[in-house]
């Protein structure tokens, strides 16, 4: 018998059921605060109708645990967490969700083998380009 999923990581809600426009987000980056902050853009207000419902993971082996457990249809990224994690990009692979990268160093994507994604989020960012780089991510993923 399969042992219960931790509480932790349990939806208790069909997130279709409570809102018709809600993206459920993933904000991978290993710096805690920048994570948080990224989770209160996206939860303070609607961004162009849709309304976001964040989870965050410092880690890559913690956004593992978190793309196993539900599907995203978008995942904020810091690019450092790639390095190295084959997994990783394969699950992001299988998810099929938008993913906007999120960098202090926007020359190290090419070498990562993420020539022409775009948009990109730059470190340091205000609220106003986080939220405009991730209305850009969600309309380029519906277009």
């Amino acid at each position: 018998m399969p042992s219960p999923m931790p509480s932790s990581l349990q939806s208790p809600v069909d997130d279709a059921a409570v809102a018709p426009h809600l993206c459920r987000a993933l904000v991978i980056d290993a710096e805690e605060l920048v994570a948080l902050d990224l989770r209160r853009v996206l939860s303070a207000s609607p961004l162009n109708g849709t309304t976001c419902r964040c989870d965050c993971a410092t880690g890559a082996d913690a956004a593992l645990q978190r793309l196993h457990a539900f599907h995203y249809d978008l995942v904020i990224l810091d690019i450092r967490e790639l390095e190295g994690r084959d997994d990783l990009r394969d699950q992001l692979k299988r998810q099929g969700c938008a993913v906007l990268f999120a960098t202090a160093f926007p020359e190290r994507i090419a070498a990562l083998g993420l020539h022409g994604h775009e948009p990109v989020l730059v470190k340091p960012f205000s609220e106003a380009s986080a939220k405009a780089q991730i209305v850009a991510c969600l309309d380029q993923a519906n277009a």
